[in-house]
């Protein structure tokens, strides 16, 4: 073997302990950041499961607060109910009877309208129920009368038959989840009407989207709307 051979082989070695040492600093460095993405990762769950905790303990108390309130608007409804029906019990039997509801219910206010064909009546809130009745001395062959399960309403929408004229307008429509909507015109207090059954709602645990021309209506609840 030549000289030449010789010092080529030695490079060779060299080279290859160059990179032999290159790998093993890699490696090391490897291990160095595997170790450190371990530590984090234990960290990092860590911080998961006092997320979850704490997200856990939230809707408890949430669900606690919930109950809690619904109790109460139980126990101040039955509280109403039972004081009606020491002073009330036959006006309140009659009223049942006329719309088909269960015993308990009552009209706590009512509020005068027509309904889709201009016919004048009363729309009549109750504990759980929308009642609408028509006035008397109509003819005996109309229906006067329509039962609504608060429930059931999934939207209240203001809407103004007549655009040109001025004013915000005195109509509303009843969106039920089945899709049926009920229309009621000529309200007087429309305003005070739409607030009383969306607080009704929430009252018995039920939401009522607000809605104007079929838009989300967030200025329900302003003193001028």
């Amino acid at each position: 073997m030549s000289s030449d051979q010789v010092l080529a082989y030695q490079n060779e070695i060299s080279q290859l302990k160059l990179d032999i040492e290159i790998l093993n600093q890699d490696r090391r460095l490897l291990y160095t950041e595997n170790a450190q993405l371990k530590e984090e990762n234990t960290r990092i769950q860590a911080t998961v499961t006092r997320l979850e905790l704490a997200i856990d303990k939230y809707r408890s108390l949430v669900q606690k607060s919930n109950d809690a309130m619904q109790q109460k608007s139980n126990d101040q409804m039955a509280a109403v109910q039972n004081i009606r029906s020491m002073t009330s019990g036959d006006e309140d039997k009659a009223f049942c009877e006329k719309f088909g509801l269960p015993k308990g219910e009552f009209s706590i206010i009512s509020y005068s309208c027509t309904n889709d064909v201009f016919q004048a009546g009363s729309l009549h809130i109750t504990p759980y129920y929308l009642c609408f009745e028509l006035h008397l001395g109509l003819l005996k062959t109309v229906e006067n009368t329509i039962t609504m399960p608060i429930k059931d309403i999934v939207a209240l929408n203001k809407v103004k038959m007549f655009k040109f004229l001025p004013g915000k307008g005195a109509c509303a429509e009843v969106k039920m989840k089945d899709n049926s909507i009920k229309l009621f015109k000529g309200f007087l207090r429309r305003k005070e009407c739409l607030r009383n059954i969306y607080n009704q709602a929430l009252t018995i645990g039920h939401t009522i989207n607000m809605l104007r021309e079929g838009n989300p209506d967030h200025e329900h609840l302003s003193p001028d709307n």
